[in-house]
């Protein structure tokens, strides 16, 4: 099944493909300030170099987060966008169970900051394809003091939480297109697409905006 993954929930843009579990390509823009519109012009340019068009894509798959706001929003308005035009199926994926497939034997913990010295997190294991905790948003030290070794830790949380991770057990990898698309799938297969409304950024907390409003009006 040709499928087309998209992530926006990080500093790093990602796109990819994947054909019943097999990579074709993937491409990553990273710490980078983007918007829809080079977003597509990524999609254009990876398309320029493989034999496949847009119309080819059996499913389109998205990273819903958690992670940026402003940045999720932007891949999951183009899935879902891309899927009711060509009227193909579409799914929506954790980006961080897609960060975790870093072909590790150990468990793997991702981590995003959330800030406040908080991070977006979940436990997975066998390369993405067994959950052992569901995404989650808590203070940093709340989740190592909870977790069990062995195991490794990667996202884009590792940076700004290093000194409180073994070194050893850091892996740096950036999240990939690919992945996205290869969890799409797997999960397509399990449980078929999601509805096109039901496709929405997986916030788990709300913004600092927000946050700020419900603190003045008493909410």
């Amino acid at each position: 099944m040709l499928t087309l993954g998209i992530d926006t929930s990080t500093m790093t843009a990602t796109v990819g493909l994947s054909d019943g579990q097999k990579e074709i390509v993937s491409y990553e823009i990273t710490e980078g300030v983007f918007n829809s519109e080079e977003l597509t012009d990524m999609i254009d340019d990876m398309f320029s170099h493989v034999k496949y068009t847009i119309k080819d894509i059996e499913l389109f798959a998205v990273g819903v987060g958690p992670g940026s706001f402003t940045g999720t929003r932007i891949a999951v308005t183009m899935a879902r966008t891309f899927a009711q035009i060509l009227k193909k199926p579409v799914i929506g994926v954790s980006s961080l169970r897609a960060m975790s497939m870093i072909d590790s034997k150990e468990d793997v913990l991702v981590l995003v900051d959330a800030k406040r010295k908080r991070a977006y997190y979940g436990l997975y294991s066998n390369n993405g394809e067994e959950v052992i905790i569901e995404d989650g948003i808590k203070d940093i030290d709340e989740i190592l003091a909870n977790m069990e070794k062995p195991f490794k830790v990667t996202g884009t949380g590792t940076k700004v939480f290093e000194e409180k991770l073994n070194e050893d057990d850091i892996v740096t990898r950036n999240i990939r297109g690919v992945n996205i698309a290869k969890l799409g799938e797997m999960l397509y297969l399990e449980r078929g697409a999601d509805n096109l409304e039901e496709v929405l950024p997986n916030y788990l907390a709300v913004s600092q905006a927000e946050a700020q409003f419900n603190e003045r009006n008493g909410h």
